[in-house]
C-alpha cells in the first residue's frame, strides 16, 4: 500500500515537472521582448511571432484563405512566405518610454549581405521601422506586424 502511494505520489510529481518545464514564460523586459520578436522574423518562426505578436491580425490575414484564417500561427505562416526573408536586425536605434507598460522602439534591419534593409519605392524609401512594446496580461507583446515590402 506504501509503496503504491509512493510510486503514485511520484508520477504525479514527474508529470507536474514535466509539463511545467515546457510552459511558456512571461516575458517581463521590453527589450527582450522586442529581441524575440525580431529574431523570430530571422528565423522565419511562425510560432514564436504569434506568442509575442499582440496587435491586430486584420492586415496579416489577408495573405491567407479564409479557411485558415482562424489558426494564428498559419495566418503567419503565409505571412512569412511572402515578407523579404534574410533580414536581421541591425540596430536599436532609439527607445522611447511612453508608460511603464509601454515602449516605443525605432529599429532598422540588414540584410544577409550586410546592406541596410529598406522598403519603399523609387521616390521614397526608408530604411527606419517603429515597434511598439506594451505589457498585456503580464507580458510584453510586440503591437506591429514584421516588415512588408509590396
Amino acid at each position: 500500500m506504501k509503496k503504491t502511494i509512493l510510486v503514485m505520489f511520484l508520477t504525479i510529481a514527474i508529470v507536474l515537472l514535466m509539463t511545467s518545464c515546457g510552459a511558456d514564460k512571461e516575458i517581463d523586459d521590453p527589450e527582450k521582448a522586442l529581441k524575440m520578436y525580431l529574431q523570430a522574423i530571422s528565423d522565419q518562426d511562425a510560432g514564436m511571432l504569434v506568442k509575442i505578436f499582440g496587435g491586430e491580425y486584420t492586415f496579416l490575414e489577408q495573405f491567407s484563405p479564409v479557411k485558415q484564417r482562424d489558426n494564428k500561427k498559419k495566418i503567419f505562416g503565409n505571412y512569412l512566405k511572402v515578407i523579404p526573408t534574410h533580414i536581421y536586425l541591425n540596430e536599436i536605434m532609439e527607445c522611447t518610454k511612453i508608460d511603464d507598460n509601454h515602449f516605443m522602439y525605432k529599429v532598422n534591419f540588414r540584410n544577409s549581405d550586410g546592406t541596410l534593409f529598406d522598403v519603399g519605392d523609387t521616390q521614397r524609401r526608408s530604411d527606419t521601422f517603429f515597434y511598439s512594446v506594451e505589457k498585456r496580461e503580464g507580458t510584453y507583446k510586440v503591437l506591429e506586424p514584421p516588415p512588408y515590402q509590396s
